[in-house]
């Protein structure tokens, strides 16, 4: 039996909340929204029944797949505002693209925990450098220039290609650290992180078709089910995240962003340090209570 017709409404559900929480996101601090997708899509995925390298893969390609409206969203609402910077979007995102070529290859050859433990370490110590940042006070004037800008460019692009996310939690710190004004940060992210997942969602496309995968309701490793659910509340979620951004207070936008980069960095911990019994546990116990 087909297990997503006999789960439907629970499916249904799941992606409208994630879909919210995720579009919500990219819009208010300018990321992709993988940070929510990809654990999200993980454990829908391994629920259904597929092993979890698939349920992995799928879940990485199918979170860029449906970032990219929502923070092309986001982005026009930034831009609309006057916040996001084009010149620094000419300039460092071409080498960010680059990066994403790059991460999608090494990304096979590299122990995935040492990146996340790595990853992780940097969230947390950029979210304490933010709280005690003020935006009068950045710690740099600017950023730096070629060629430092182009090598952290292909560094965020790899780093982002591999962890299935839209880079705006390693943008936004860099750019409010180096003295970009907070909206604007955040503008400049969703434009960035718009790039970032339309050309990692392809390059996974064109991965699993080239591998010759045939995985039920997706095109190469991109689950379009999913891809048709979830984007469309993305894209109304990333709106609303646009204006609560630009009418917020931008030092408090700031603490905000600041706590939620130590939450990914927690959770990345854990995921670093194979501390996922716990999940499992709670996975299990809801399944036995709901009695699926």
């Amino acid at each position: 039996m087909d297990p997503i017709a006999n789960n439907i409404e629970l499916i249904l559900t799941v992606m409208a909340v994630v879909g919210t929480m995720a579009g919500f996101l990219s819009g208010i601090f300018g990321i992709g929204g993988g940070i929510i997708l990809v654990p999200a899509f993980f454990y829908m995925f391994d629920f259904l029944g597929y092993d979890e390298i698939t349920a992995m893969h799928l879940a990485v390609a199918t979170s860029l797949a449906v970032s990219v409206f929502a923070t092309f969203s986001s982005f026009r609402s930034h831009l609309k505002r006057e916040n996001v910077d084009t010149e620094l979007l000419k300039s460092w995102g071409p080498t960010i693209l680059i990066g994403v070529g790059i991460g999608a290859y090494i990304g096979t050859l590299v122990e995935g925990l040492v990146l996340l433990k790595v990853f992780a370490i940097y969230l947390i110590l950029a979210a304490f450098a933010m709280v005690r940042c003020k935006e009068t006070k950045p710690l740099f004037r600017d950023l730096p220039g070629q060629p430092w800008r182009g090598i952290t460019g292909v560094v965020i692009g790899s780093l982002s290609s591999m962890l299935g996310i839209g880079g705006g939690t390693i943008t936004v710190p860099k750019m409010a650290l180096f003295g970009k004004p907070m909206k604007e940060a955040v503008g400049t992210a969703a434009a960035l992180s718009a790039m970032i997942c339309t050309t990692g969602a392809i390059s996974h496309i064109i991965s699993g078709l080239i591998a010759g995968v045939s995985i039920p309701y997706s095109i190469g490793y991109v689950n379009w089910a999913a891809f048709v659910i979830v984007s469309p509340i993305g894209i109304f979620a990333a709106r609303l995240g646009a204006m609560v951004a630009q009418k917020a207070d931008a030092n408090r936008l700031r603490q905000f962003f600041a706590i939620f980069l130590v939450f990914i960095g927690v959770r990345m911990f854990y995921d670093a340090f194979q501390l996922t019994a716990y999940y499992d546990d709670v996975r299990v116990f809801v399944q036995q209570t709901l009695g699926f």
